[in-house]
C-alpha cells in the first residue's frame, strides 16, 4: 500500500510528540508499506524532495508567519497532494494536516485517518488564542469526516466524541518510545553541568502555562528545606521563560534552579539519566510522551491526574499521580521519592517494565498498520 503521512513539520525539525510519533511510526511501517511524507518546507535550505531511511519526504512552501503557517501548509499541501499516488491518507494533528488528509481522501475516493495528540483539539489556549471560534468548526468537520480517528489517549477519545465523532470511528493507540535509545546510561553530564553530589529533580517541557513549570518552582522551595543538596533542572524553552526566571528570582532560588536549552531528541536520555525524580505538573495533557521516556530511563516519575497521563502512570506502582495545581502535594511527592530509596527503586523498575510491555514502537506500528489494511478492504 501507498500510505501518505501528512504533517506540517517533520524531520529534521525540533521534535514534539506529534513529530516523534510520525517519524517513528513511518520508520516502523516501511517494512510493510510504501511510506511518503507530505510536510512543510520550513527552511529554504531543505530540499523539496528527499529520501530519508526509506521514507519519501515531499516538502511544500510554508509561510513562517505565526498565524499563516498551518493555513499555507493546507493550501500548498493540497496542490502537491493531488498528484501523489496514495491508498491511505494519514493526517497527524487535527488541523491543518488532518483537514488536508480528509479533503484529499474525499476528492480521491480514498480512506483517511486523523491522529489527534492534544493541543490540536482547540483545548490549549496558547495554540488557538482568538481564533478558537474558527478552529472548532473546522476541527469538528475534519474529525467527523475522517474515515477513522486515532486518539493517543482515552481523554482525547472523549474530546473527539464531544466534537460529534461516533465512538465506533475512534481507535485509541498510545504514543511510544524506543526503549533501546531511552534507557539509563552514564554520560558524565552531571559533572559537566556542575551538579555532582546533588539530588536532581528534572522536568523536560515546553515552557508554557499548561505545563505548570511555575507550580514546580513554587513547590521546590519546600523540597529545598528538606533536601538542601537538591537542584531543579528545567530543560526546554517557550513563551513563559521570562516569567519563570522572574519567579525563580522572587523565591531566591537562582543558584538551585537550572534552565537548559532544548537538545536533540536522541540526546534526551542523557538528561533523564541524571535525574533522581522526573516531574511535569501539567494542567492539561493530550498524552505526554516525556513520561514514558522518563520511565524508560528508569527514573521515578510524577504526573498529574489530567488527560492522557492517567493512561500512562499507575499510581504507586509505575509512578505517582497527583492532583493538578497543588504545590503542597507536588513537594510531598518529590520528598517521598527522595527520602524512600526502596520506594524509588520500585517505581524505577516497574516503570521500565511497563514501557517495555505497553509502549514499544514495533507493537504500536503493528496496530496502526492493521488499521490501514482494514480501511483499504
Amino acid at each position: 500500500m501507498n500510505v501518505l503521512y501528512i504533517i506540517a513539520f517533520f524531520h529534521p525539525v525540533k521534535e514534539g510528540g506529534a513529530e516523534i510519533f510520525a517519524k517513528e511510526l513511518a520508520l516502523n511501517s516501511i517494512k510493510e508499506h510504501e511510506v511518503s511524507v507530505l510536510t512543510g518546507k520550513y527552511d529554504n535550505f531543505l530540499p523539496s524532495n528527499e529520501a530519508y531511511k526509506g521514507i519519501n519526504i515531499r516538502r511544500v512552501p510554508i509561510l513562517m508567519i505565526k498565524n499563516l503557517k498551518l493555513i499555507s501548509f493546507l493550501f500548498f499541501g493540497f496542490l502537491k497532494g493531488l498528484f501523489l499516488k496514495t491508498d491511505v491518507y494519514h493526517g497527524h494533528m487535527a488541523f491543518s494536516a488532518g483537514t488536508l488528509a480528509v479533503l484529499l481522501g474525499k476528492l480521491k475516493g480514498k480512506p483517511s485517518i486523523v491522529t489527534i495528540q492534544g493541543g490540536d483539539m482547540a483545548d490549549y489556549k496558547e495554540n488557538t488564542g482568538r481564533f478558537l471560534f474558527i478552529m472548532k468548526p473546522i476541527i469538528s468537520w475534519t474529525l467527523r469526516n475522517a474515515s477513522l480517528v486515532h486518539a493517543v489517549s482515552k481523554d482525547l477519545k472523549r474530546k473527539a466524541m464531544e466534537f460529534g465523532v461516533k465512538e465506533e470511528k475512534i481507535k485509541v493507540i498510545p504514543n511510544g518510545v524506543d526503549s533501546e535509545k531511552f534507557r539509563k546510561r552514564e554520560s558524565g553530564l552531571k559533572k559537566k553541568l556542575g551538579l555532582e553530589g546533588r539530588k536532581i529533580i528534572l522536568s523536560v517541557s515546553r515552557l508554557s502555562y499548561k505545563n505548570g513549570m511555575d507550580l514546580i518552582i513554587s513547590a521546590f522551595t519546600n523540597v529545598k528545606k528538606r533536601f538542601n543538596d537538591s537542584a531543579l533542572v528545567i530543560l526546554g524553552d517557550g513563551e513563559e521563560r521570562e516569567n519563570l526566571l522572574n519567579l525563580v528570582s522572587k523565591v531566591n532560588l537562582k543558584k538551585d534552579v537550572v534552565f537548559l536549552e532544548p537538545v536533540p531528541h536522541e540526546r534526551l536520555s542523557e538528561y533523564y539519566s541524571i535525574a533522581d525524580v522526573f516531574i511535569r505538573p501539567s494542567r492539561d495533557e493530550g498524552f505526554g510522551i516525556v513520561f514514558i521516556e522518563s520511565m524508560a530511563c528508569s527514573v521515578p516519575t510524577i504526573g498529574t491526574k489530567v488527560g492522557g497521563i492517567t493512561d500512562i502512570i499507575k499510581d504507586g506502582e509505575t509512578g505517582l499521580l497527583i492532583p493538578a495545581e497543588n504545590t503542597k502535594v507536588i513537594s510531598e511527592a518529590i520528598i517521598k521519592i527522595l527520602s524512600d530509596s526502596s520506594f524509588s527503586k520500585k517505581l524505577s523498575e516497574n516503570g521500565r517494565k511497563e514501557v517495555e510491555r505497553r509502549f514499544s514502537w514495533n507493537s504500536i506500528a503493528k496496530e496502526i498498520n492493521t488499521l490501514y489494511k482494514n480501511l483499504k478492504t
